[in-house]
């Protein structure tokens, strides 16, 4: 058998002989679009060379007759063409080897070598394994090689039939740069982009690096000719969306240089419904992914803590389902924000409810809503106190109390279940269930003023007074005492009982935490015994997959362990004041006080008038009522991690008693029920379980926004710098260390803590960064 395939051999459409990438440029000739003359080596040969370490003697006369052929000496295209590549869920793209303007043979044989040889790079090795597939258990896929004529571009790039992050929009999307386009696909150089739609209107998008007065690589009729391309191409193949690559040459040609099925687009993310969603304020609530367990009961209850029922009171129109988990992470529709959004008057739009939603939502574009709307919405809302006395925040503030001693009473009823049998473990499980509900039930009311009086008082001092983010940090700050902080610092008094008792101290400096929860000293075990028993409950984390510290207290100790380090650290370098086992942060009524007397910023009342004197006066209020709501919350965050804690251990208890141990947590109620009762045999239930765990446990994404079931990064919409959420108040330089895990931080002072998420349970280590 020949070892070189051209275009007209009635084997170049077989991909198992020349690879995918050629099989697919070979039809496209035979159909008739124009492709620059190639011929494809057979994976055979490859095969050959696995097996000798040489290419084939046939194969040696004939690359020397095609390369005079081809004119060599103009320059050819050495591409990789596997025979397990431009596949609809794995392409490989990018992932095998092709080298452009080859004008020696000797040089074209030694590039067909390395493309052979990337086909068992560690990059596809590791390739391989991330999109599933065991390359353990397969042998070496086989490659045919593309030779193929180069054409001298004038333009060339990309095009795909269907927008890769928005699938739903009927355009192509062609991506366009001078020359070739090499440097595009490595990275270096920024395309053009435009978008043509089925009527063939263009629209086009500068890279924001070229200047104005720049020629477009592409004229119009050149922009609606490769869209064409694509659309013919699609028509043609009858194979969905295709992604190809094109060239122009400088006679004005258009080449077809390659095409592929596109995978970005392919339904992967089936659990996310269309239209777009957000992490914004639920991220806050719940930051933590969850397993299917949790995520099940979640979704299932969320019109119990959504303010559906507040919804319906204003008149407002309810968006179902008003959140979704995507990979255990939750989102909430943005069509409720946008509904919401548009009672609010264009004045107040602050930019914290502009960041609620993506860009893809023009907030400018959300229209106000009718003045008899908004005089309807307003007479609602005084009803709405009547029929939910909880929207006011006094009166809410007031009835909380007795409504967490009755949630405690709730939980303790649970705690005394019987969990003895499957049955038991099961019932209790699901009243623990219902317990976390009824507590978001109640909690949604105290997180909403929350979240209102934080927004007011930044809006009136940063927006309106001008004061500084830092500033409005500390005025959040200045009368925090709720549990976290009273978690904080016991932390510190067992950091300072340790440094007390000079013996254990050293033992503390350099001992495990394992080594020393077995031996300490009966004061400092009596005090650590009190701490698990109060605050057991919390974690580094509230996924239910995560050990509480009553569970591993280990991690309390290493905490622990961190504050004594850096405290010795601080007194070896001489930094007394930072040694202080609680460092008194200023309050910011001097702020306030600077603004009223006019001694600080531009916006005095000499300038700005009774208006200003008056939001200097309403700011102690805000800051007082803001302070009040977010203690509450976190008192309220704190009898709900009582109530996940006692999901967990039942759950784990049912766990045992079934055979699945920790695996329990990835089945639903639905599948629970149907395994107790026999209707789901154990070993199904495990095979299920193991299957989610393996999802849970693979790395995933988890953006800011989904729009039209594609992600899309906030942080990346209009800058490369990566964004979050600052947590201290003020500036520091220094060196910033990503923390997963709080037990295991190794913080040094004055470093800067970067994590993915951080929750109560991170508060005493927080306190260690800069």
């Amino acid at each position: 058998m020949k070892p070189l395939i051209p275009f007209d051999d009635h084997r170049a459409v077989v991909p198992e002989l020349v690879g995918r990438k050629f099989a697919s440029l070979a039809k496209a000739r035979q159909l008739g679009f124009d492709v620059p003359p190639a011929a494809a080596i057979s994976s055979r040969a490859h095969l050959h060379y696995l097996l000798h370490q040489d290419l084939p003697e046939e194969l040696n006369s004939a690359l020397k007759q095609f390369a005079q052929t081809l004119d060599i000496s103009k320059g050819v295209a050495v591409r990789s063409s596997a025979v397990r590549e431009d596949l609809q869920h794995c392409s490989f793209a990018g992932q095998y080897r092709s080298f452009l303007n080859v004008t020696r043979l000797d040089d074209m044989r030694s590039k067909i070598v390395r493309c052979w040889q990337s086909a068992d790079s560690k990059p596809v090795q590791h390739y391989t394994r991330a999109v599933g597939k065991d390359s353990a258990n397969q042998r070496l896929p086989l490659m045919g090689v593309i030779l193929q004529r180069m054409v001298k571009a004038a333009a060339s790039g990309v095009a795909f039939g269907r927008h890769p992050l928005f699938p739903m929009r009927a355009e192509v999307v062609i991506e366009a740069v001078r020359g070739i386009a090499e440097p595009m696909a490595a990275g270096r150089l920024s395309p053009y982009r435009g978008f043509v739609s089925t009527g063939g209107r263009t629209r086009m998008v500068r890279p924001d690096s070229d200047a104005d007065d720049e020629l477009d690589p592409l004229t119009n009729d050149q922009w609606v000719q490769i869209a064409a391309l694509v659309r013919n191409l699609e028509n043609a193949f009858q194979r969905g969306h295709l992604d190809i690559e094109w060239a122009i040459d400088e006679n004005g040609k258009l080449w077809l240089l390659q095409c592929r099925p596109i995978t970005t687009t392919a339904e992967e993310a089936t659990e996310i419904p269309a239209g777009a969603w957000t992490r914004k304020l639920v991220n806050d609530l719940w930051a933590d992914r969850m397993t299917p367990f949790l995520a099940g009961a979640m979704l299932k209850n969320q019109s119990r803590f959504t303010h559906s029922r507040t919804c319906r009171i204003l008149g407002v129109p309810v968006v179902r389902p008003v959140l979704t988990v995507v990979n255990g992470y939750l989102y909430l529709n943005c069509e409720s924000i946008r509904k919401a959004v548009s009672l609010v008057p264009r004045f107040l739009r602050t930019s914290d409810l502009m960041s609620l939603i993506p860009d893809t939502i023009e907030f400018e574009r959300i229209p106000v809503a009718p003045v008899s709307q908004s005089v309807l919405t307003a007479i609602r809302t005084a009803f709405l106190c009547i029929a939910e006395p909880s929207a006011n925040p006094l009166i809410g503030f007031v009835v909380q109390s007795g409504r967490r001693k009755k949630i405690r009473a709730l939980l303790e009823d649970v705690r005394r279940m019987p969990q003895h049998t499957p049955v038991q473990a099961l019932r209790k499980t699901l009243c623990a269930l219902e317990s976390m509900a009824v507590i978001q039930e109640k909690n949604q009311w105290p997180y909403a003023h929350a979240a209102f009086f934080t927004w007011l008082l930044r809006w009136l001092s940063v927006d309106v007074a001008g004061l500084k983010h830092s500033e409005f940090l500390a005025l959040l700050a200045e009368r925090g005492q709720n549990i976290t902080i009273s978690i904080e610092r016991r932390f510190r008094q067992m950091a300072e009982l340790i440094w007390q008792d000079r013996v254990f101290l050293e033992r503390v400096l350099t001992e495990s935490p394992e080594k020393l929860l077995a031996n300490m000293p009966p004061a400092f075990q009596q005090t650590f015994d009190r701490f698990l028993d109060r605050y057991g409950c919390r974690g580094r984390h509230r996924t239910l997959y995560v050990k509480r510290w009553a569970e591993a207290p280990e991690e309390v100790f290493a905490i622990v362990q961190a504050l004594v380090r850096k405290k010795t650290v601080c007194l070896l370098d001489g930094r007394q004041g930072e040694a202080i086992a609680f460092r008194e942060q200023q309050g910011p009524s001097g702020f306030i006080r600077d603004r009223a007397g006019g001694e600080v910023g531009e916006k005095t009342p000499d300038r700005a008038g009774i208006g200003m004197a008056l939001v200097c006066r309403l700011m102690p209020l805000a800051a007082r009522l803001t302070s009040r709501f977010l203690n509450l919350r976190e008192e309220l965050r704190f009898v709900l991690d009582e109530a996940l804690y006692e999901i967990r251990c039942s759950l784990l208890a049912l766990g045992q008693l079934t055979g699945l141990e920790e695996r329990v947590m990835f089945l639903h109620t639905k599948e629970l029920r149907a395994l107790v009762n026999g209707q789901l045999s154990p070993i199904k239930a495990r095979s299920i379980s193991d299957e989610r765990y393996r999802h849970y446990r693979q790395p995933v994404e988890v953006p800011e926004y989904y729009v039209d079931r594609r992600p899309v990064h906030a942080q990346l919409q209009h800058t490369c710098i990566i964004r979050g959420t600052g947590t201290s108040p003020g500036r520091v330089t220094g060196r910033a260390r990503i923390v997963r895990d709080p037990s295991k931080a190794e913080l040094r002072a004055g470093e800067i803590l970067v994590a993915v998420n951080t929750d109560p349970g991170w508060t005493p280590i927080l306190s260690l960064a800069g």
